[in-house]
């Protein structure tokens, strides 16, 4: 086939034969010539092993059989072209091609700064912090500076990969110095603590993740600044994995209160702090505080969702699970299951096994308040098995004890054997006792049951007789004081 070639069509697929893919502009620009396009619309024409990759024919494809021919027959070095390429994808903007390009052109210092200039924008909106990952991993030692190092630990902690947190932030401390910097952080060396004690450590050491924190927050505010709002979330998620929600709350609350001040928050950080504080607020029984939450937090993680970006970003997982949970505490039980079993996979992707493992016990107890108790048992035997192959705290094997005697009901046949009860509560009782907790009215409770309101009624009747009490608010006070609910 060469031979048959006309000499500026052989010459272009020649010299271009390191580029994968092909336009007009682009072999313009790395070749170093003009006409590109005619050359390459010609090629499409005679059907020369050249194919469009678009309607508007801007883009084209040499086959790779060709391609492999072609390089053979250069002469020039291809890391030139390539090097040509990286420059125009580059002022393209197209920062993700002019850094493989770069790469294989064996520019990693200049790759390596490309990425350090433009880390934020790889998270979001476009959701790549995996690709980001991945072109670090190509880097030499030598070419990652403290910055970058510090973005990649970030990355890892978007892609859920701990090790990788842990990895790229030893770089940091080994390389770096006084000067370093993080857009927004008051030292260099508060960061990395924040995010070590964040994203690098196991939650069966949240206490140890709190004072962490702590010492990062004390640096980042000991001139009397106010310090990146990273520190704050990062301190009300670690003070949830170690079971303090009621602190977590109102730490939360309080950075929470600014708007103006959070228009000015990465979309991620958003995320993180709404879904910490939601999980915080119905952990805490302070479920009145969270309807705000949703309206100022939901808008951004439904945009999320749509462009399918929410596996990069570990807050909607969180937001999802605690607004499932505030729908259950509210009474509306089928909601609650059908939000959660379509969040609680996404939060498998994340190496925060409290979140996944609270997803899963708020799944059980949804699923027992639809008498489905098969799938509330399959809830709890994962979250069983999270706890048990994950390191989680002390406060998240409690709470899953706790979740398995509700569910084996042994906490109703304790109550009968103290004399507390005098007969246990059947499954229905117990559903209709845990939609007791949300405002909703008896009528309201039985549609949600697909029961009659005389029904309700007539189990309501039977749930005060066997718990002693004449209202439906020391029903649900003695039923929290027994632990059914």
């Amino acid at each position: 086939m060469l031979p048959g070639l006309a000499p500026g069509q052989r010459e272009l697929l020649v010299r271009a034969a390191p580029l994968e893919r092909l336009s007009g502009e682009l072999c313009d620009a790395a070749l170093q010539t003009t006409g590109s396009a005619g050359v390459l619309a010609d090629l499409v024409k005679e059907d020369l092993f050249v194919a469009a990759l678009d309607d508007r024919q801007q883009w084209y494809r040499c086959h790779h059989l060709l391609r492999d021919v072609l390089a053979r027959e250069a002469t020039a070095d291809p890391r030139d072209v390539l090097s040509h390429a990286a420059d125009w994808f580059a002022a393209e903007g197209r920062i993700d091609d002019a850094v493989r390009h770069l790469l294989r052109a064996r520019r990693d210092d200049d790759a390596a700064e490309l990425m350090r200039r433009n880390a934020e924008t790889w998270f979001f909106p476009r959701g790549e912090a995996a690709t980001f990952l991945e072109f670090g991993q190509e880097l030499t030692d030598r070419a990652v500076g403290p910055e970058l190092a510090f973005a990649l630990a970030y990355a890892a902690a978007l892609c859920g990969d701990r090790a990788g947190v842990n990895r790229w932030l030893d770089v940091c401390e080994a390389r770096g110095t006084a000067s370093s910097v993080v857009p927004g952080w008051h030292t260099f060396r508060s960061a990395v603590l924040c995010v070590r004690a964040g994203y690098g450590m196991p939650d069966s050491e949240a206490a140890r993740s709190v004072v962490m924190v702590r010492q990062a927050l004390r640096e980042e505010t000991e001139e009397g600044g106010a310090g990146d709002p990273t520190v704050r979330a990062a301190l009300g998620a670690v003070l949830g994995r170690d079971g303090r929600f009621d602190e977590a709350a109102d730490l939360l609350l309080d950075l929470w209160s600014s708007p103006s001040d959070r228009r000015a928050w990465p979309p991620s950080l958003v995320l993180q702090a709404a879904g910490t504080l939601m999980i915080s607020l119905v952990e805490s029984g302070r479920g009145d505080e969270c309807d705000r939450v949703v309206r100022e937090a939901g808008p951004l993680a439904d945009a999320v969702e749509r462009i399918g970006r929410e596996a990069s970003m570990p807050g909607v997982a969180s937001l999802r699970i605690a607004q499932a949970r505030h729908r259950y505490q509210n009474g509306h039980m089928e909601e609650a299951a059908v939000l959660l079993r379509r969040v609680v996979p996404l939060a498998e992707l994340h190496p925060r096994p409290t979140v996944l493992f609270l997803g899963l016990v708020y799944l059980a107890d949804a699923e027992l308040a639809r008498g489905d108790r098969p799938a509330a048992r399959a809830a709890l035997a994962r979250a069983r098995e999270v706890v048990d192959e994950e390191p989680v705290s002390t406060y998240a094997r409690q709470r899953l004890e706790q979740s398995e005697t509700r569910l084996g009901r042994a906490g109703t046949r304790t109550a009968v054997r103290s004399g507390v009860l005098t007969e246990e509560l059947t499954d229905r009782e117990l559903s209709i006792l845990r939609a007791l907790q949300g405002p909703s009215t008896q009528r309201e409770i039985g549609a949600a049951l697909f029961l009659s309101i005389n029904t309700i009624k007539a189990y309501n009747k039977s749930l005060y007789r066997k718990l002693g009490v004449a209202s439906r608010q020391d029903a649900v006070t003695t039923a929290r004081e027994l632990g059914l609910i």
